[in-house]
């Protein structure tokens, strides 16, 4: 009898910890699911929960910029805006521009930089990145004022030239999906990319950098609202507390 009360006592909690709480995502959930689940994320009243969501969203893959495309259309605040249109652009042009050459292509624009804390007991050179270009793959994981350290684990020499670092990103294919080392902060966190394909040669990737002009104009004229103007992607959505000035 004991027995039979056991197995039965095993089962129902097998079936309640099967059924998920109410309002929690499933962690089988499908991608659309946690666009969604991140859009609801946007509306906490705590700054870092809708700047985590919209790191999260940034992530999701070109086939769900409709989507998100959707939710900006009734959003009703201007950071929600600014967040959702900072998203919803950077999905549209990396659609139009994956694939448009053998070249690998990281998409910041950077300086070296020799001040950078001692790692591993030695002095190293960085990459300060002065712009992540929306579109490509640092425009998803990289942010103005960020320090890549290395890549893949191996950090740079304290003697690397500007150059060096166009190098070393072009050992690797278009398409590979590489970790980068980076100092943001004053934490160091590895986030992993991949890189885009992009033409050879400098007047090529001119070429490249006017289409995605273009590509953003051509985005603001089929989605924007009427009087919204492009400028609006930069407006201010630092943590109130870390403002400057």
């Amino acid at each position: 009898m004991n027995t039979g009360r056991s197995i039965l006592a095993g089962l129902m909690g097998a079936i309640w910890c099967a059924i998920p709480a109410a309002g929690a995502p499933s962690r089988s959930s499908a991608p659309g699911d946690k666009v969604l689940v991140n859009l609801h994320r946007l509306k906490s009243s705590r700054w870092s929960v809708r700047h985590r969501a919209q790191a999260r969203l940034l992530r999701a893959p070109p086939a769900d910029a409709g989507q998100i495309q959707r939710a900006l259309q009734q959003v009703t605040t201007p950071e929600d805006r600014l967040r959702l249109t900072r998203i919803a652009l950077q999905l549209y042009l990396e659609k139009r521009l994956e694939g448009n050459g053998p070249r690998p292509f990281l998409g910041i624009r950077f300086m070296v930089y020799r001040d950078a804390p001692r790692v591993a007991g030695r002095h190293i050179t960085a990459i300060y990145v002065a712009k992540a270009v929306r579109g490509f793959p640092a425009g998803r994981t990289l942010r103005q004022g960020d320090l890549i350290l290395g890549i893949n684990g191996r950090y740079f020499s304290p003697h690397m030239m500007p150059e060096d670092f166009v190098v070393l990103v072009g050992r690797f294919q278009a398409g590979t999906r590489i970790t980068l080392n980076v100092l943001r902060g004053g934490h160091m966190r590895k986030l992993r990319l991949r890189l885009a394909g992009a033409p050879m040669g400098s007047f090529a990737i001119e070429r490249l950098m006017a289409y995605r002009s273009e590509l953003i104009g051509r985005y603001f004229a089929l989605f924007a609202p009427p009087r919204r103007k492009p400028a609006a992607i930069l407006l201010d959505t630092r943590h109130p507390r870390r403002r400057s000035g």
